[in-house]
């Protein structure tokens, strides 16, 4: 008698959990289609706003309401030089051009290979034989619960993603040795440097966290030499605009405790190879005024920043950076003129 009921009760637990795991996966189930429903709405007042009228329509408070921060700053500092602008097309339709009544007619979105990924597919111009346009976007909610674009996953630029990402992606599908892939992504963007130190050496991942590409950085300090400094002085311009950015412009997408992490591992790559060619090949070097990123912090934002950045610097022990503390000495005797 005490083993039947002994059985029953096992019997009437193992109903119990699997009717409890089955309410928790028909849960999951409509929190998910729900999640689907909101964030394709979302995608499509976002399009239907900017994009499906007779006329171009531009509303930057308003594009705030459908499009992340890190997003918008990361648009404006693509395109802060005016001279090289890296976005030169709208990334949100891939192009500079396009019928607002063709896309109303013929945009689709779906979710597509992981949650909160989707691809809003259209026509930008209706033509015989027109391929249609494909964007793939991450939305995630904001403190309020809402759904922002977060990133648009199919643009090189505002995807966010690190190189180590890039390395073992399909971008890479031989999966090569990640040494050889460093040499032939510098060797390939010599002549255009800032493609790799613009974005690939400073990065974000989806919590927000900086990453540091150290092997870049490596590289970029073992095979400059006095007429090979395409990368280091592109650097050392990518670092000096971001500090202009986030203290005069307020569109970096970085911290300023990221910034001078950012501004640490630059100058402990760029400023040894500056204080060592620099006389020998003034005019490559740029007459002793640009390539020095932390004689650019003293003197242009003594005010401002020297004191916090160099303390930064003392606080995390000089980020166990072998050049960095004498690079901060022969920064500090930078004045107006340039270079000691």
């Amino acid at each position: 008698m005490k083993k039947i009921f002994l059985l029953s009760i096992f019997i009437w637990l193992f109903a119990g959990c699997k009717q409890e795991k089955k309410d928790e996966n028909k849960s999951s189930t409509i929190v998910t289609n729900n999640d689907n429903e909101e964030a394709i709405n979302k995608i499509k007042e976002f399009y239907t706003l900017f994009y499906t009228s007779s006329k171009p329509f531009y509303n930057e408070e308003l594009k705030k309401q459908y499009v992340s921060e890190r997003i918008i700053k990361r648009i404006d500092s693509l395109n802060s030089d005016e001279e090289n602008l890296i976005l030169d097309y709208d990334p949100f339709i891939n192009g500079q051009d396009y019928d607002g009544n063709i896309i109303k007619k013929t945009i689709e979105i779906k979710p597509i290979n992981n949650k909160n990924e989707y691809r809003v597919s259209f026509l930008l111009f209706g033509e015989k034989n027109e391929k249609k346009t494909n964007i793939d976007l991450l939305l995630k909610k904001n403190q309020d619960g809402k759904f922002l674009i977060y990133s648009i996953l199919s643009n090189e630029y505002l995807n966010f993603n690190n190189l180590s990402k890039k390395i073992n992606s399909d971008t890479n599908p031989n999966k090569v040795n990640k040494d050889d892939y460093i040499i032939s992504l510098m060797k390939s963007n010599l002549s255009t440097p800032e493609k790799v130190t613009n974005h690939l050496i400073f990065t974000k991942d989806e919590k927000g966290e900086l990453i540091v590409n150290t092997e870049i950085l490596n590289y970029i300090q073992r095979n400059t030499s006095e007429t090979n400094n395409a990368y280091t002085m592109a650097l050392s311009k990518y670092v000096t605009n971001l500090i202009i950015e986030y203290y005069e412009k307020n569109i970096s997408i970085f911290t300023e405790n990221d910034l001078f992490k950012i501004i640490a591992y630059a100058a402990n790559t760029t400023d040894p190879l500056f204080k060592k060619f620099w006389k020998n090949n003034i005019e490559k070097w740029s007459n002793g005024n640009k390539g020095y990123i932390l004689g650019f912090c003293n003197v242009a934002y003594h005010n401002q920043i020297w004191n916090k950045l160099t303390e930064n610097f003392k606080q995390n022990k000089y980020y166990n950076l072998p050049y960095l503390e004498d690079m901060v000495w022969f920064g500090s005797d930078f004045d107006k003129t340039g270079a000691p």
